[in-house]
């Protein structure tokens, strides 16, 4: 009896060292995940729970929670903009299993440019965003015009229009298919100096091949 406890000691000890840390963080997530029905109410428990777990796989992965308008919870796992990331967030989302209830999604997708954001108590509307396009060899150079890209609140406001850069063309294609990223104040007629808005940007993204 006593060798058969050991062998299956061994056997348990083996399996979890086989297993990848993809696979460990989904055996632990997906059952906790399959069982919330009403998001709200589970948010803040269920917010530190995913921020543990995901930074067993690596510390500066981040997430958002979410309900889509199809009533499917979504849980969106995102690179923070870090491009050496990329392949960990893809290969966490492709080993993710079948949830009812839930979309697995990699990277922060459009929403397009419809809403205002807020970051650290800082709010900025679309409308207060503009660019200015050029090549930057096979990417494309961004120049971006917004209130506050000079003085104390810099901080906040860059970080508020990063925010609104994944929100017009996909956290992916922010980190994968523009260059340079500069800030500049915006002017008091940004259509007279040759800017265009933040929700033509899109189309310049995806014209650029």
């Amino acid at each position: 009896m006593r060798r058969l406890s050991w062998t299956l000691v061994f056997a348990a000890t083996a399996l979890r060292a086989q297993q990848t840390p993809e696979t460990r963080f989904w055996a632990t997530v997906a059952p906790r995940l399959a069982v919330v029905r009403d998001l709200p109410s589970k948010r803040d428990a269920l917010t530190s729970f995913l921020s543990e777990e995901l930074h067993r796989v690596n510390q500066r992965l981040v997430f958002e929670l979410g309900t889509a308008h199809d009533s499917v919870n979504e849980l969106i796992i995102s690179a923070d903009g870090l491009h050496e990331l990329i392949p960990t967030v893809e290969g966490l989302v492709r080993a993710a299993p079948s949830i009812p209830g839930w979309r697995i999604i990699a990277f922060r997708p459009r929403t397009g440019t419809r809403f205002s954001v807020k970051f650290d108590g800082y709010s900025l509307r679309p409308d207060q965003v503009w660019f200015r396009a050029e090549p930057d060899r096979s990417k494309t150079g961004l120049w971006i015009y917004i209130p506050d890209a000079e003085g104390p609140r810099r901080e906040s406001a860059t970080g508020a229009a990063f925010i609104l850069l994944d929100m017009a063309i996909g956290e992916l294609d922010v980190m994968t298919k523009v260059g340079f990223i500069e800030f500049r104040p915006l002017p008091p007629r940004p259509i007279e100096g040759g800017l265009h808005q933040l929700k033509d940007l899109p189309e310049v993204i995806d014209g650029h091949r």
